[in-house]
């Protein structure tokens, strides 16, 4: 039975869903949903700052709540008890409406939780056994953050293995955050069975839909957001590195609001419509607005700028650098910004064009490509047979325990249809027993009546009656044995195909009709004297009789001779094998000695 699968984007800027159906024999997208929540800008003192960083890398400047709360001398629990943004709460508005218009028929929500909201660390363990890592990667994280793991969950993902080491992408999460985020969403009408981090569904999308040579070598994934950039590197498919820059296109959308003194609102617009990166050489686009170009430049270097640094610090702490850039999120829809950052950052840079037809029931969305490639990751999680195992904050206490609570619910209802159900093969079986009873009744009377024609007498048994009705076929000399075939259909058979292949012969039988009183056969052979070898060696089998041999002929394409035979089965001791021609010779042979 198909399901429908959902991947749930929550962003600042909008909402988006995208709708997967999967089925046994794999999956297909076929429905996409936005909505967008407000067109104000989000200042970075009113996010949670980023903090995705890999180890013995410098990450960005930022810092995490429990970063902060453990700096200015406060304990991560009064943190996390300062009251919540107002912007979250229109979010969670928002989120609640969408749900209500759209969760008209779907199975499974899978969501994620975006990275400047949790702590990312990527270690290597000295052993490879999961059991292991699950019970000791609580200790090797505490000498990696600077606050206690005390109320926190946490999930871990391989990046890869070899026998004696793992490399594992690691996430902490703050209880209350997650029961929070569980709680809104369950009160909106739909709880996930997974949650997990948004550079990582980036990371899993890449894997399943990236070409093989897209995922040779080391590739940059990049997804510019509307407040924020993430940026996942992999190679392989699997992710190796993932940050977030707090950078996005809000941060455009600013600089063409200061440039031309309007709202934000109308920035926003006019960014889409007119906005373009002036690149080395390039066109400007012909809708576009000369005196946007400045300020978009600027923004543009601002981005390249931090991306370039993240790229820098892996090549410093692994030698490997990027190979490649792929570009998704609405923000990347700016025109000129790939060849801008292709310049910028001295790698090819394209978009990531995903969407297929064999996957894909969706025409005329290639619009919306960048900013359904979130969305499209967290579905994929949801889907069987993916190729990898995703990071997954519901665990322990906040197990999704949605499936058990639905069959929970309809327990009674089921137990009470299974009664019904029970009950009607009983009354079926009874019904059953009575056709049969009355079925067998009859015959009985059938034969009562043909004993008492047969031995003139009544029998009440019908074994005895069989028994009497033998033994008065011995006093007339029949026998027993002639009840039955004198040889079975199977022994014709061994013995016709045993006869029609002596020799080498090769024959090509397009039809055979097979009795205990006849045999009919047309097929195919290479010549006309291979059909004679045929009626020979059949007329050499006691029961084959009366052999009638049908015209022959070229077959259509003219490389073999078609041919027909008519075998009766007589295994009395009459003549054998005889053949009408045969038996017409020799009626010829005596009407001349009579002569």
């Amino acid at each position: 039975m198909a399901q429908k699968i959902v991947g749930l984007d929550i962003g600042q800027h909008a909402v988006k869903a995208v709708v997967l159906e999967s089925t046994y024999r794999g999956w297909e997208l076929i429905g996409f949903h936005e909505m967008k929540t407000s067109g104000a800008y989000v200042t970075t003192e009113a996010m949670i700052r980023p903090r995705l960083e890999d180890v013995g890398v410098e990450p960005e400047p930022s810092e995490t709540t429990d970063e902060a709360a453990a700096e200015n001398g406060e304990t991560p629990a009064a943190a996390s008890e300062k009251p919540l943004d107002p912007r979250r709460e229109q979010l969670r508005a928002v989120v609640g409406h969408f749900l209500r218009q759209y969760n008209k028929d779907w199975d499974t929500l899978f969501t994620a939780i975006s990275g400047d909201h949790i702590s990312v660390k990527i270690l290597s363990l000295p052993y490879s056994n999961p059991r292991q890592i699950e019970q000791t990667i609580t200790f090797a994280l505490e000498d990696l953050v600077p606050f206690p793991l005390d109320g926190k969950i946490v999930d871990y993902q391989i990046l890869s293995k070899d026998e004696k080491s793992t490399r594992i992408l690691a996430g902490l999460l703050d209880y209350t955050h997650l029961r929070n985020y569980l709680d809104d969403l369950k009160a909106a009408g739909k709880e996930p069975k997974a949650v997990t981090l948004d550079a990582v569904a980036l990371g899993g999308l890449f894997a399943e839909l990236a070409t093989a040579e897209q995922r040779q070598g080391l590739k940059a994934l990049i997804d510019i957001g509307h407040r924020k950039t993430i940026i996942t590197l992999l190679k392989g498919g699997g992710v190796v590195f993932a940050r977030i820059i707090p950078f996005g296109g809000q941060d455009f959308t600013r600089a063409a609001a200061e440039a031309l003194d309007i709202d934000f609102e109308t920035a926003e617009r006019t960014k889409h419509l007119e906005g373009y990166v002036r690149t080395e050489g390039g066109p400007a686009p012909l809708a576009a607005r000369p005196s946007l170009a400045e300020p978009l430049e600027r923004a543009a270097h601002e981005l390249a700028r931090q991306i370039k640094i993240t790229l820098q610090s892996h090549v410093a702490n692994t030698r490997e650098g990027v190979e490649a850039v792929f570009l998704a999120g609405g923000g990347s829809k700016l025109a000129n910004l790939p060849a801008f950052l292709a310049e910028a950052l001295e790698v090819p840079v394209s978009p990531f064009l995903y969407l297929r037809p064999e996957f894909s029931k969706l025409a005329g969305y290639e619009d919306v490509e960048p900013e359904m490639a979130a969305g499209l990751g967290i579905a994929l999680m949801g889907v069987s047979g993916s190729r990898f195992k995703r990071l997954n904050f519901r665990k322990g206490d906040f197990a999704f325990k949605g499936d058990f609570e639905q069959w929970k619910g309809r327990i009674s209802q089921l137990t009470l249809n299974m009664a019904f159900v029970v009950l009607f093969l009983l009354a079926n079986i009874a019904s059953q027993f009575r056709v049969l009873g009355a079925e067998e009744a009859k015959m009985e009377e059938q034969i009562a009546a043909a004993c008492k024609t047969i031995l003139g007498k009544d029998v009440a048994d019908a074994k005895v009656c069989v028994s009497q009705m033998m033994e008065v076929i011995e006093q007339k000399g029949a026998g027993s044995s002639k009840l039955r075939p004198d040889v079975s259909t199977l022994t014709l058979y061994d013995e016709l195909v045993a006869r029609m292949t002596a020799d080498s012969m090769v024959v090509d039988v397009s039809e055979m009709e097979l009795t205990d009183k006849k045999i009919k056969i047309k097929g195919e052979v290479d010549d006309i004297p291979t059909v004679g070898k045929i009626v020979e060696n059949l007329k050499g089998y006691k029961c084959f009789s009366n052999i009638d041999q049908g015209p022959t002929r070229k077959n259509v394409k003219g490389d073999r001779i078609q041919f027909s035979l008519g075998i009766a089965i007589d295994c009395t001791g009459g003549k054998r094998g005889e053949t009408r021609e045969t038996a017409k010779e020799e009626s010829r042979g005596e009407d001349r000695t009579e002569n």
